[in-house]
């Protein structure tokens, strides 16, 4: 059965389902899903402790790493140093220019990061702050000097979202919508669907983030990211994002617990915490950085970044919760303060806490937490 865009009713354990998202036909390029890692530091300015933490993504399980330029003119030996040193570990690298350059200094930069081999290049809050005019300069170099290269940017929901995709065409445009909303299923159901939405209609690719990371300061208000909300809800949210299909931003740190959004830490002092961190979490499948790494395993092995993705509303589904489908796993994410009852049949992939079962066999999902759920195969198109 081919999913359409209306409720659509499929088989009795699912009840019904509407389609958000429609795979892509044929070959995607790789920046459509690839799972990148921002380096917290100015590595343009540290080269070494760049090729330092190679390791680190590597260990991690990402596709690549984003290095911040920094406020200095790039130089061409630092850029391939870097560029070169993470592409021979088999990562794609994305530089992520400093908006305070404007823009001629902004294109010096995306040259010389160019001329190094670069993968892609990040305007970051470029555009929203005004400091890039025309990003056709920028296609121009990217069309010069590599096939199917990344030209990313960043910004907030109000900076005229659905504007800059039409006008500027970035493959990547990160923003807020998702990591500034409530805790509630329906308003992060409304935050994915209407992030699918807006990119799809223009080709773009969705690039999700669980942290606040474009302007490097901390959400505030009822957001799920503040730092007063439980961490179980980082974890429970982090796992709905990596099964989600596009590309996926992750912050140095956040994959141990570290919830610092600002760069006012000593470099090298906060990699060498991340580093110890991941080495002392490692194989200790209760730990947060084994969460991120089973999570991004799991969307490696079933390609949920290139899936179709279906809201459920089924018979086991509760007020509070949220269901989606990706490809063959469904996604429950749990709201409410109480919890939620799984039928016995459902096979456990992963999940963001611990996840028992009742003498009767059905799953419990307790309050701020997600599950990963493994379905047979059944009827469902990802193309056409």
């Amino acid at each position: 059965m081919t999913l359409d865009p209306h409720t659509t009713t499929l088989r009795p354990d699912l009840q019904t389902m509407t389609l958000v998202h429609r795979a892509g036909r044929g070959e995607q390029a790789w920046w459509r899903s690839v799972v990148l890692y921002e380096y917290s530091f100015t590595a343009g300015a540290q080269p070494e402790l760049a090729t330092e933490c190679i390791a680190d993504a590597v260990r991690l399980g990402v596709d690549g790493v984003v290095v911040p330029s920094g406020p200095d003119a790039i130089s061409p030996e630092v850029a391939a140093q870097i560029v070169s040193a993470h592409q021979a570990a088999g990562l794609r690298v994305i530089a992520s220019l400093a908006p305070s350059r404007g823009q001629d200094g902004l294109l010096a930069d995306a040259e010389t990061w160019l001329n190094a081999h670069v993968d892609g290049i990040d305007l970051r809050s470029a555009l929203a702050a005004k400091q890039v005019t025309s990003t056709g300069p920028f296609h121009a170099l990217i069309a010069e000097h590599r096939h199917e290269g990344l030209l990313a940017g960043a910004m907030r929901e109000r900076d005229d979202l659905t504007g800059h995709l039409a006008e500027d065409w970035l493959g990547h445009l990160r923003d807020d919508s998702l990591t500034d909303v409530p805790w509630n299923a329906d308003e992060i159901r409304n935050a994915v669907t209407k992030t699918f939405d807006t990119r799809d209609a223009l080709g773009a690719s969705p690039a999700w983030t669980t942290t606040y990371a474009l302007y490097r300061t901390g959400p505030a208000g009822d957001s799920w990211q503040a730092d007063r909300m439980p961490v179980a809800r980082v974890r429970a949210a982090a796992l709905m994002v990596m099964a989600l299909p596009g590309a996926c931003y992750l912050l140095q740190g956040e994959e141990v617990g570290l919830r610092d959004w600002s760069l006012d830490h000593d470099p090298a002092a906060r990699a060498a915490q991340v580093r110890e961190a991941q080495l002392a979490q490692a194989n200790d499948p209760t730990s947060m950085f084994e969460h991120y790494r089973r999570s991004l395993r799991l969307r490696d092995d079933y390609q949920l970044g290139t899936g179709t993705v279906a809201w459920v509303d089924g018979a086991h589904r509760a007020s509070g919760t949220l269901e989606l489908l990706n490809r063959c796993m469904l996604i429950v994410l749990n709201t409410a303060a109480e919890p939620v009852l799984l039928p016995e049949s459902v096979k456990l992939q992963h999940a963001s806490t611990d996840i028992r079962r009742l003498s009767d066999g059905r799953l419990v999902v307790p309050s701020d937490a997600a599950a990963m759920i493994e379905l047979p195969p059944f009827a469902m198109s990802e193309e056409g």
